[in-house]
């Protein structure tokens, strides 16, 4: 296997485990444990987790060391407003579109929660022209899905809410979809602190 085949292959799998919330906020990413774990030398390694930090996955720390942010209840907040501040830019710059412009957002889906909802917000930035607006998007989306993972915890009717939005798509009602999007929004703001206990709380 070639230099650039592990490099892929283990930045996958860390980033697989800090999207699922294998490691908790203030958790310290180890580059030689992990690498024992992946059977790998320390070099890839390092470079995954240096490209992990410039997708805001995770921080740098002094020394070189690794850690997965701390997340305060207004840092979750601020992340919600941002996902809704690009989803409604993309909103604005498309007048009108066809569903297949919204890509598998524009399919009631029966995967999971987290994974309708990165759908969703993926599908609703591909209807702007604007690749930066999209790159913005899929890394808010990553930052959040820790917490995504912890939703339905808190939010039982969280299934209608997806659809809602997909149908609003569906059905090309962009000031429908602008609603559920800014309800989406508002409904997380009051749970934060919920989610945040949860996200700093050991597994169960």
């Amino acid at each position: 296997m070639n230099a650039g085949s592990i490099f892929e292959r283990v930045y996958s799998a860390i980033k697989e485990d800090l999207l699922r919330g294998a490691y908790r906020p203030g958790d310290t990413l180890e580059p030689r444990q992990i690498g024992a774990q992946l059977f790998a030398s320390v070099t890839p390694v390092r470079d995954a987790l240096h490209r992990l930090a410039g997708e805001r996955l995770i921080e740098a720390t002094p020394h070189d060391g690794f850690r997965r942010p701390l997340l305060t209840e207004n840092g979750l907040r601020d992340l919600y407003r941002w996902q809704e501040v690009l989803a409604l830019a993309a909103l604005r710059m498309k007048k009108g579109f066809d569903c297949s412009d919204a890509g598998s957002a524009c399919n009631p889906s029966t995967a999971d929660a987290v994974e309708r909802t990165r759908r969703i917000f993926a599908g609703v930035a591909a209807l702007s022209s604007s690749a930066e607006l999209q790159i913005a998007m899929l890394q808010t989306t990553d930052r959040l899905e820790p917490v995504r993972h912890l939703e339905p915890r808190f939010l039982p009717d969280l299934d209608q809410e997806l659809r809602a939005i997909e149908e609003g798509l569906i059905d090309r009602d962009l000031t429908g979809v602008r609603h559920h999007l800014q309800r989406y929004r508002a409904r997380r703001y009051r749970l934060a602190p919920h989610l945040v206990t949860a996200l700093l709380s050991p597994a169960p």
